[in-house]
Parts: C-alpha cells; sequence; structure tokens
C-alpha cells in the first residue's frame, strides 16, 4: 500500500541537492484561519468537537485528557484524532491548549460540511443536455470508460439498487462517523445518486439517462460522508478521502474522488487527507470538487479551495456562468450546473441545480481521459481537461469559468498535454537547524496563495501549484516566541516530482 506522499516522493533527497535557505527575520506571523483572531470560531462546526493531528510517537490518551475530551476516533494514515470534550471548555480553548503541547501538530475545529445544492424546478428543454453542450457522444467514440478507472463519489450515498446504476456501484463505506465502516453508503437523501448518475449512469440499457463514464466496467465507489439530511463534517469527509484512496490503490486501479460538498472553514486535516490521496499509487488519483454555490466572488468553499483540489464551477446551456457559482482564484474548469437531470433514490429521476452538479460532469470526464490514456498521472489528467476546455470569459484562465467549460470530445483525443503543474516540498527549520512540524506555511505569487502546515519532519508538500516563482513564509510559536522565515521557491512543471527548499525561522 503506498504511504503518505509516496515518502515525499524523494523530496528529502531533492532538498540535499538543492537547498535554498531563507532566513529573513521579520515581527509579523503567518496564520491559518484554523482559530480567528480574537478567539472564537465563526464558521459552521460540531459543537464540543476538536480535530488534533498527533505527533507519531505521542500518547493519545494524554493529548485528549490535556483538554478533558474523550477520543471518539481516528482518521487513519494522517494520525487525526477526533475528540469530543467533555469538561464543559471551549472549542477555542481547547485549541489553544492543544496548539501549546510539542507533541500536537495542529488543533482546529470540526467544520460542518453540506451538499453543494440549489433546489428548482425542471425547467430546461432538451432533459441530457449537459451531455450535448460538452460533446460527450464525440467522445463516446472514443471511450466510454474502463474497467481501471473507478468515480469514488463521496456524499450522501448511492442507491445501489436504481436500475441506471445497476451492477455499477461497489460496496463502499459509510464515514460519517469515525471510524469509516465497509458498506452501509446507501443514499436515503438523493444527493449522492444524483451526483453518480451524472458521473457514470449506464449507457445503452434502454432505460432512463446515461452518464458521461457509463461504461458498466467504469464502477462507482460510494463513500458515506454526508448523513440523511444531508450534513456531516469535515471528520468524516477527510477519513472518507483516505479510506477512498486506499481502496482505488488497493484494486490497483486509478481513481477520481468527487465530492459534490463542503463548508466554510480552512482545515488542515482535510487539507492533509487531500494530499494524502493525491500521492497514492504515485499519482493514481484525482480529487475534483464543487465549488459552492454562494453567489460569491472569491468565494471559499472547503474543499474545492485546497490544495492539490480540481474545482469545478457551473455554466449553463448558453455557456454562461451560472449566477450562483462561486468565482475564485482556485477554478479549475466549468460544467454544465443548471437543471442537469439525473438518477435519485427508488428508480427515479429529478432535475437539480449546483455546482454539486457541475463537479461530477469533470469526475466523469476524467474517468473517460484515465480509460483513454491509463498511462497518465494524475497532474496529466488535470491538465488534459483544462488544456483542452473550451475557453469562455477572459482569454485564457479567468477566475468565473476557470480554463472554460469542459469538452469531453477534445479531451479523450490527441497526445499528452504540455505540463503546467509541479509540486512544492519546503522543509521548515528554527535556527540551529532543528526541523519544526506543525508551523504555518503560505506560498504566494501575485494574488496566487496556498496554505498548510509542515507534517512530522518539518515538511510541507504542496501539490498541482502552476509552475513558476514563489515566496514562501513559515512561522510558529516556539516556547512563547515567535519565529518568522522566509525563501524563494522557483516551481517547475515536473508534475509530482518536487520542487524544495528551506526555510529557516528565527525569533
Amino acid at each position: 500500500m503506498a504511504q503518505p506522499q509516496q515518502a515525499l516522493r524523494v523530496v528529502f533527497t531533492l532538498l540535499l541537492a538543492t537547498l535554498v535557505a531563507g532566513c529573513s527575520i521579520g515581527a509579523q506571523t503567518v496564520g491559518l484561519p484554523g482559530l480567528p483572531p480574537g478567539g472564537t470560531v465563526v464558521a459552521p462546526h460540531v459543537p464540543g468537537e476538536v480535530l488534533v493531528r498527533v505527533m507519531p510517537a505521542a500518547s493519545k490518551a494524554e493529548v485528549a485528557s490535556a483538554v478533558g475530551a474523550v477520543v471518539l476516533g481516528e482518521i487513519p494514515r494522517i494520525t487525526v484524532l477526533r475528540l469530543r470534550l467533555v469538561g464543559g471548555g471551549s472549542v477555542a480553548d481547547a485549541i489553544r491548549t492543544l496548539q501549546g503541547r510539542a507533541d500536537v501538530l495542529y488543533a482546529e475545529p470540526n467544520y460542518l460540511a453540506f451538499a453543494s445544492l440549489v433546489p428548482n424546478d425542471p425547467a430546461y428543454p432538451g432533459k441530457l443536455w449537459g451531455l450535448v453542450k460538452i460533446g460527450a457522444a464525440s467522445a463516446w467514440d472514443t471511450t466510454s470508460g474502463a474497467s481501471t478507472v473507478v468515480v469514488a463519489v463521496l456524499d450522501t450515498g448511492v442507491d445501489a439498487a436504481h436500475p441506471d446504476l445497476g451492477g455499477k456501484v461497489l460496496p463502499g463505506a459509510n464515514c460519517v462517523t469515525l471510524p469509516c465502516v465497509p458498506g452501509g453508503a446507501g443514499d436515503a437523501y438523493g444527493h449522492g445518486t444524483h451526483v453518480a448518475g451524472t458521473a457514470g449512469a449506464l449507457g445503452n440499457n434502454g432505460i432512463g439517462i446515461v452518464g458521461v463514464a457509463f461504461n458498466s466496467a467504469t464502477q462507482i465507489l460510494p463513500v458515506k460522508v454526508l448523513s440523511d439530511a444531508g450534513e456531516g463534517s469535515f471528520a468524516g469527509i477527510a477519513a472518507g478521502i483516505v479510506w477512498a484512496a486506499d481502496a482505488i490503490v488497493g484494486m490497483g486501479k486509478k481513481g477520481v474522488l468527487n465530492m459534490s460538498l463542503g463548508g466554510f472553514g480552512y482545515s488542515q486535516a482535510l487539507q492533509d487527507a487531500v494530499a494524502y490521496a493525491i500521492g497514492a499509487g504515485q499519482g493514481s488519483v484525482l480529487v475534483v470538487a464543487a465549488m459552492g454555490n454562494e453567489f460569491k466572488r472569491y468565494g471559499i468553499f472547503y474543499p474545492a479551495a485546497l490544495t492539490g483540489v480540481m474545482a469545478a464551477g457551473a455554466t449553463d446551456g448558453n455557456d454562461a456562468k451560472v449566477d450562483f457559482s462561486n468565482t475564485g482564484l482556485h477554478i479549475s474548469v466549468g460544467a454544465p450546473g443548471r437543471d442537469v437531470y439525473s438518477t435519485i433514490p427508488g428508480g427515479s429521476y429529478a432535475y437539480y441545480s449546483g455546482t454539486s452538479m457541475a463537479s461530477p460532469h469533470v469526475a466523469g470526464l476524467a474517468a473517460l481521459v484515465w480509460s483513454a490514456f491509463p498511462g497518465f498521472s494524475n497532474y496529466q489528467v488535470r491538465r488534459k481537461i483544462e488544456a483542452t476546455a473550451a475557453d469562455l470569459g477572459a482569454p485564457g484562465w479567468d477566475e468565473s469559468f476557470g480554463w472554460g467549460r469542459i469538452s469531453a470530445a477534445a479531451a479523450v483525443v490527441g497526445g499528452t498535454p504540455a505540463p503546467y503543474y509541479g509540486c512544492a516540498a519546503v522543509l521548515v527549520q528554527a535556527a540551529g537547524p532543528t526541523p519544526q512540524p506543525g508551523s504555518d506555511v503560505v506560498v504566494t505569487s501575485g494574488t496566487f496563495r496556498r496554505t498548510t502546515k509542515s507534517g512530522p519532519g518539518g515538511f510541507a508538500v504542496l501539490d498541482f501549484l502552476p509552475a513558476g516563482t514563489y515566496s514562501g513564509t513559515a512561522s510558529k510559536v516556539i516556547g512563547g516566541t515567535a519565529y518568522y522565515g522566509t525563501a524563494s521557491l522557483l516551481v517547475a512543471a515536473t508534475g509530482p516530482s518536487c520542487s524544495g527548499t528551506t526555510i529557516t525561522m528565527v525569533p
């Protein structure tokens, strides 16, 4: 089984060969928004719960006891504990206490997540207009899917008995509570079944609809991370990401994780889970998520805004941006997302709208691309979809459409796309030098910004960064003293091979 980040993709060796130390002194600190200034947790979260990533040798019982908490479960691979406070303290106070421990990498609220759906009445003519718009029929002349690819639907579950999904749905798992339990991924809410139908409902079976990757050989892996009310927590989603990545690699296949859901707080646990999935199986997993439906410019909706996630916005039948679809610097592509007709539980069908509906169009297309190009890495699959998208809005990439509306017909033909993305590995150390896990790390280039924390050994890895020169900063409070450092980082378009630098923090 692949280990996290594929042993940092031999990053340590790269760093030893190409260290570029930075040691600019600064009075400022760089913080992640897990606990906003003032000490109150603003984004919706599970009351009385905290997610905490501990060092490998930490006593989990001692960490929980320090804040009067019990361990509800653990997200494997990334050693994140889900704690419930039983002593009456506040989440903010518990986070402060935990962040001060040497055996804790970080602590944060357990944010809530919701299905990213806008209910509506069926009004658009042509029930499968989205597939026509993206040229799916032409793509099917090349491939309709392959047995080597799986689409994981992290959602409210999937109705495996639906006649338009019959035989395609794997047993899956239920990760609403920890640990994930194999099976139990049925869908009473309907959202996950609708998403699954768009991504991969059966074709040529004489009934209902057809999905983007309709071949019966391309299976759907349901991972239930939202309840039957369409709600869940980041703990369950992070656990589901890890479980799905392990399951796909364990089957010896390539896989696309679709998340038509999200919430409003930055979560390092969720970021760590995404990073684990991206590194699993040497680039065998691509993560796709919905931009969110808050009608916002620069709408920050997680996991879509996390480093490494391919974020999908919603377009309509006229190739216009749908009004509710968030925009932002992290958007990858647009896809049909208004009045999308698809499967719902009980053998029925319905129109739904939302970036939830756009995301599975992208996930299904990724499955087609991987079927046509089985040797591609996740970097190449994503870039192939972006490079062949129909350019909308301002020329080239823009904050409303990303690289444009996806084009299935163009994505499954031609050759390997020109490389565009790279990976950055940052070793954070304090003057000494001593590796510093749990440091806040931020990389910026112009308005582009990505954040994460350094893990065990002081490494921070940021996937899917556009090639270019970045400014990297790191900060941490050590023994009551704020440490800060900066360095320049050149990211090459080498896909999963990480460019490396070191940031040395000083008081």
